[in-house]
């Protein structure tokens, strides 16, 4: 039987690492890859090592699969943009507006008009600059920072005179890998990874860690972890897009059955619709 296929992209997000939450153990899986927060140590960005977890994290990836990194303003550091550049990462990164304004400040920035909708607004505009960083790692020294901009509805103006709404994203992908509406719709894709985040803590129960020793909530941890990936791969037997946890079981493991004995023989009663995906998921798996 042949796994689905998923492109070959991975990503490590920042799952609860921001949260300053003092889980036991966390992990998650990115298109397959399993990511690991230290054990028994306090999830935050300023206290967890991040540079050895995102060292281990990418260490675990395939020769020859591309390697992107997408996480928030609170990954914004040198060190960090070090770690990914070691580990020949790929990545999207806010600046935080401390950061961004200087830079808006020293370059004379270019807007054009983009189809992008940002702060609800359709009428935005897009720019870039290089970032300047005399102890980055890597053949060069500039970061590509990409902006993006929606004018302030009248009753937003402040008394500086400030007209637009600014978002501004680093990364180490030049214009062309990708432009600067790709970098931004790129980036936008981390949102929907926090609904598989949304489904682990509440249809696999981990949000709360039931044991009291920290390995034994890890191994906990983990066997939701697969129970997820499972769900996944079923998921994508019963449609070609795949579906979240509550429609897969509604689908699948809530439909009513019933195992009928008569006249020496055992009947199994299904609903046609039942019946059907039954069929259909038999049709995969012989033609795989």
């Amino acid at each position: 039987m042949s796994a689905p296929s998923i492109a070959p992209e991975v990503k490590a997000f920042d799952q609860a690492i921001n949260t300053c939450e003092p889980l036991a153990s966390s992990a998650c899986f990115a298109n397959g890859v399993k990511s690991e927060v230290e054990v028994g140590t306090l999830i935050s960005t300023k206290f967890a090592p991040l540079g050895p977890m995102i060292y281990r994290v990418f260490k675990q990836v395939p020769e020859g699969m591309n390697r992107y990194f997408l996480g928030d303003s609170a990954y914004g550091s040198l060190s960090i943009f070090n770690q990914l550049i070691a580990s020949q990462v790929k990545f999207i990164i806010p600046l935080k507006e401390n950061v961004y304004r200087p830079l808006m400040a020293k370059n004379a920035l270019s807007w054009t008009k983009t189809d992008l909708k940002f702060m609800k607004s359709e009428n935005c505009e897009t720019s870039e600059c290089q970032y300047y960083l005399e102890d980055l790692g890597g053949s060069s020294k500039y970061l590509r920072v990409v902006f993006i901009r929606a004018p302030k509805r009248e009753a937003q103006l402040d008394l500086l005179g400030e007209n637009y709404h600014y978002y501004a994203f680093a990364t180490n992908m030049d214009g062309t890998e990708k432009s600067q509406e790709q970098i931004i719709n790129f980036y936008r894709k981390r949102g929907n990874f926090e609904n598989f985040i949304r489904e682990t803590k509440n249809n696999f129960d981990l949000t709360h860690f039931p044991c009291q020793k920290l390995l034994a909530n890890q191994v906990y941890g983990l066997i939701g972890m697969v129970s997820h990936n499972l769900m996944r791969f079923i998921s994508f037997l019963v449609s070609e897009n795949g579906h979240y946890a509550k429609k897969t079981r509604k689908m699948i493991l809530f439909i009513g059955s019933q195992v009928v004995e008569h006249a020496r023989s055992l009947t199994l009663k299904l609903s046609s619709r039942a019946l059907g995906v039954l069929c259909e998921i038999t049709k995969k798996l012989n033609s795989d």
